[in-house]
């Protein structure tokens, strides 16, 4: 009798074995890559299967409205906020969503990429699968290209550089005689183009902008570029820097009514705190945090001015020689809204000839 029972035993683990085995998932493929920005969101994505379908999030910080449906069906995914700031610092991610027919046990994968702090790679949605679509809602893309191009004087090299770039905008500053002859020559060939003395804002990009401001002390031009306000300054080299940021950012990011999208960028001649202390960092520079060589790069962080080259690049990053000293002279800081819209920043070499100092491009999409 215990023999039998063993035998009959055996046969019921063989049978749920042989079942289990029959209903186990099948490895499918991936069906598609949704990108979205580093804000908190929602997208909603329309499958076609035949039968009963389930959707399963990976990530904890993705969701989905219901867990599966019956052929032709949509689920929406949630998905929380990967925003950076000078406190916080996070990667582009990639989350998986299991798509599992119930009818044929294959599980398919859709991805969401969310960016991150930029990493050098420009992310965008992937081709999808025919039973799988989602709506790709289009983002509006700007490169900007802030450059200092004192030392050049070929206005038509100049106007070469602006043509063949793929920036839409750019912030220049150059000699005030320069930049006045290259108004008068240009002044209706763009979208729009303003100058202060040497400074100017070309914009190619056919983007709403209104009205620009000017300031004196230090040097600065801005304007609104739908609904961003863009800046650029040129600082006095041989003056104290902490002065000329505080009057930069009272005259306009801190003044009230200013808006809370900001780019403020140029030649500003004073150190980055967050560059001391690497081994690439020369000797001579400062290593102290509380030295006074730091106090307008740490006034602009305490306004909450994310600094775009050292949160995407690190490191000791020089833009500009002097003598024998380099060093990164120049800066573009973003406020938090737009700090988050960004998916590349990077140091160029030097645009044109005769010029000095590296260039620095920055990539937004919202």
């Amino acid at each position: 009798m215990k023999k039998i029972v063993l035998i009959l035993a055996l046969a019921a683990l063989s049978a749920v074995s042989c079942t289990s085995g029959k209903d186990d998932a099948k490895p499918g493929r991936k069906v598609g890559e949704v990108y979205v920005t580093a804000q908190s969101g929602a997208k909603t994505v329309l499958v076609s299967l035949e039968g009963l379908w389930r959707v399963v999030p990976q990530e904890n910080w993705m969701s989905t409205d219901v867990n599966g449906r019956e052929g032709e069906g949509a689920f929406t995914v949630y998905y929380g906020s990967n925003e950076s700031d000078f406190v916080q610092t996070n990667a582009t991610r990639r989350g998986a969503i299991v798509l599992r027919s119930l009818k044929t046990m294959v599980s398919d994968t859709l991805y969401i990429i969310q960016q991150g702090t930029p990493d050098g790679t420009e992310y965008a949605s992937a081709p999808q699968d025919s039973y799988v679509e989602f709506v790709d809602t289009p983002l509006t893309r700007v490169e900007a290209l802030y450059a200092n191009i004192q030392g050049c004087t070929d206005i038509q090299e100049v106007s070469g550089m602006v043509n063949a770039s793929s920036a839409q905008l750019f912030f220049l500053i150059w000699e005030d005689e320069l930049a006045a002859a290259f108004e008068a020559e240009h002044a209706d060939d763009w979208a729009s183009l303003v100058r202060n003395g040497g400074l100017l804002i070309v914009n190619k990009s056919g983007l709403p902008a209104g009205a620009s401001l000017s300031g004196a002390f230090p040097a600065s031009l801005s304007q609104e570029i739908d609904g961003i306000c863009w800046q650029v300054a040129d600082f006095d080299e041989d003056a104290t820097a902490l002065p000329q940021l505080m009057s930069l950012l009272e005259g306009g990011f801190n003044r009230p009514g200013a808006g809370a999208k900001w780019v403020i960028g140029g030649s500003f001649y004073y150190y980055s705190v967050m560059e001391a202390g690497y081994p690439q960092t020369p000797s001579w520079y400062p290593s102290n945090p509380d030295d006074d060589a730091f106090l307008a790069d740490i006034y602009a962080q305490t306004n909450n001015l994310t600094d775009c080259i050292w949160m995407s690049q690190r490191g000791y990053n020089p833009s500009y020689t002097s003598g024998d000293r380099s060093w990164r002279a120049d800066y573009v800081y973003a406020s938090n809204q737009v700090w988050n819209a960004a998916v590349d920043v990077r140091l160029t070499d030097a645009p044109l000839s005769g010029v000095a100092h590296k260039a620095v491009r920055l990539t937004i999409k919202y």
